[in-house]
């Protein structure tokens, strides 16, 4: 499995070279792994995003989330958090790759597969998103 933005250089490099196909979910399958998965979400690839693969293809995908070590202080990340969730923060991550496009404030703080860092959590509490 790959964790990439839509579309992936990769499966696109590829599909210059080699016939791509996308596998969908069996139906009912995505819905019972997005419920005993919560950090995933329902995502469809567009049709043509791939050459050769002419329809819409139904998957699952993750947010983009921000890592950082632990120790760092609290203020710094929460900056940097509250940088990145700004208007201006979120048009500059929409203007320079596609999955920007797909990073929003209210999904921000969801489905953390990982702790929040204290200076998120303050980020987060102050937007009304915990």
């Amino acid at each position: 499995m790959e964790i990439a933005g839509i579309p992936t250089a990769a499966i696109i490099d590829l599909s210059v070279t080699h016939p791509v196909s996308i596998v969908e979910f069996a139906p009912g399958v995505r819905e019972k792994f997005l419920q005993d998965n919560p950090m995933f979400v329902s995502l469809t690839i567009p049709a043509n995003t791939y050459k050769g693969v002419e329809k819409d293809v139904s998957t699952v995908g993750m947010l983009a989330i921000w890592v950082c070590v632990k120790d760092l202080p609290e203020d710094m990340v929460y900056q940097m958090v509250k940088a990145i969730y700004s208007d201006e923060g979120l048009a500059y991550l929409r203007s320079v790759h596609a999955a920007g496009q797909s990073i929003t404030r209210e999904d921000a703080a969801e489905n953390m597969p990982i702790p929040l860092h204290p200076g998120a959590i303050k980020y987060y509490k102050e937007a009304g998103l915990l």
